[in-house]
């Protein structure tokens, strides 16, 4: 059985919680810092689930874990949801067997445990129970889609033209945001989506963007409706730090508010 650990604990920190980790077993972080798939460090998107899923057997999730990026909206907790269902997702696509183990210990928020942040970097990870009827022959992002058109009508736009997704603002000649999906139709329930140009964008000219915004649809038998995630992750904004954590960061997390009421 190959083995690894997913954490976001700093390296003193994991072995005093964790003594009897064995130190040839693998401990990879996600960061946007990794510049792809490196030792250690891994973007947080779905190829990397693909990875961990297609060369080990049994990973430890150990402790809360983050996408190490500076402004967090929502909790760690939901992370962890999201790293479990993806890692699944990804075994059951590529037909590997994994074994999760998740520990359950009391551990404090990752604040003074963790390598520091990449600087002006967004993670915003939402989890919406939803009414099972609205899913039926659709994928979650198109709910989205259809609610920004519908609830900004005639002030914001999304125009999509086969893969890619421009979100246009009234009276502004270039898209605020571009999202371009990756894979599309590759697993039932999961979209992946990176953030390709706009203007709102600081990788807009980058040739391989970090930035990702991904949904997720879940059934479970033990909770009432179908449950919806959807995560911005090592989003790079354009405006200066301090202008969007008072503007576009809360507006964001707003706007992802109403749309979980509207589902």
């Amino acid at each position: 059985m190959t083995q690894a650990v997913i954490t976001s604990l700093k390296n003193g920190h994991l072995k005093m919680i964790f003594p009897d980790l064995a130190e040839n077993i693998p401990v990879y972080r996600f960061s946007s810092a990794s510049n792809g798939l490196q030792k250690s460090l891994l973007p947080f998107r779905w190829e990397s689930f693909k990875y961990l899923a297609g060369n080990y057997t049994k990973i430890l999730i150990a402790g809360p874990l983050t996408a190490n990026d500076q402004l967090v909206q929502g909790n760690n907790h939901l992370l962890n949801e999201l790293v479990c269902l993806l890692l699944k997702k990804a075994a059951s696509e590529i037909g590997s067997e994994l074994h999760l183990v998740i520990d359950n210990n009391s551990f404090p928020e990752p604040s003074g445990f963790t390598s520091a942040p990449v600087k002006h970097t967004v993670t915003s990870v939402q989890k919406f129970h939803i009414n099972e009827g609205l899913l039926r022959n659709r994928e979650p992002a198109f709910l989205y889609f259809d609610w920004v058109n519908k609830s900004f009508r005639g002030v914001v736009q999304i125009k999509s033209q086969e893969h890619r997704h421009s979100f246009l603002a009234k009276g502004c000649p270039k898209p605020l945001l571009v999202l371009e999906e990756i894979q599309p139709g590759s697993n039932s329930g999961i979209q992946e989506f990176v953030i390709q140009g706009g203007i709102l964008n600081k990788e807009r000219s980058a040739s391989s963007p970090d930035g990702r915004f991904i949904f997720l649809s879940e059934e479970d038998e033990d909770e009432d409706a179908p449950r919806m995630y959807t995560a911005l992750l090592h989003f790079k904004p354009a405006l200066p730090w301090l202008v969007y954590k008072c503007t576009q960061g809360p507006f964001h997390k707003l706007v992802m508010q109403q749309f979980g009421k509207s589902l």
